[in-house]
């Protein structure tokens, strides 16, 4: 990494520190810098590095730390002047889990907050299409992506049971030639 590009991310690093002392840096990757912060202090921070150069929500994605009681939604962030990007994270309680929407500072968050919502059973509030079904129709079971929901039950639920020999070749089953 440059000098220049070193003074930048120090001069950024620093207001936030100013900004945000509840922020804490987690992780610093060079160009990539990884921030816990407060759900509190989510929009704030996100309309400062708007308006400071971050333009492009890359992604928001979901975890859930299911022995902690938690999901923990990431926020990707890349500035294209100065090269860096910046992953703020946030932890919610499983039980409710709820957060406003960033629809209105990053509209193209309105897509990530669906498939979260999906995907994870996470509340956007203020964004009313986060509820609507973006690829499971008709789903009918807890979110799959949640670390308690059992596929296995849901498939045996859903699917009619089908077997396979799982033996191939010479020793039983079919064959197997490549072609």
């Amino acid at each position: 990494m440059t000098n220049s590009m070193n003074s930048v991310k120090a001069r950024w690093a620093a207001q936030m520190r100013g900004m945000f002392p509840d922020a804490r840096l987690k992780k610093d990757r060079g160009t990539e810098m990884t921030y816990e912060i407060l759900p509190r202090d989510l929009h704030q921070i996100l309309a400062y590095l708007k308006n400071s150069g971050w333009r492009q929500l890359s992604m928001i994605t979901g975890v859930d730390w299911i022995e902690e009681g938690q999901f923990e939604l990431v926020y990707n962030l890349f500035d294209w002047e100065q090269g860096l990007r910046v992953l703020l994270s946030i932890r919610i309680g499983r039980d409710k889990p709820q957060v406003l929407t960033i629809t209105n500072i990053y509209a193209g968050a309105q897509y990530y907050e669906r498939e979260i919502h999906e995907f994870f059973g996470i509340e956007f509030i203020g964004n009313e299409d986060a509820l609507k079904s973006l690829f499971l129709e008709r789903w009918d079971a807890l979110p799959p992506l949640r670390k308690d929901f059992d596929s296995r039950a849901y498939s045996d639920k859903k699917y009619v049971k089908r077997f396979y020999d799982p033996v191939y070749g010479p020793q039983g089953g079919a064959p197997f030639e490549r072609s």
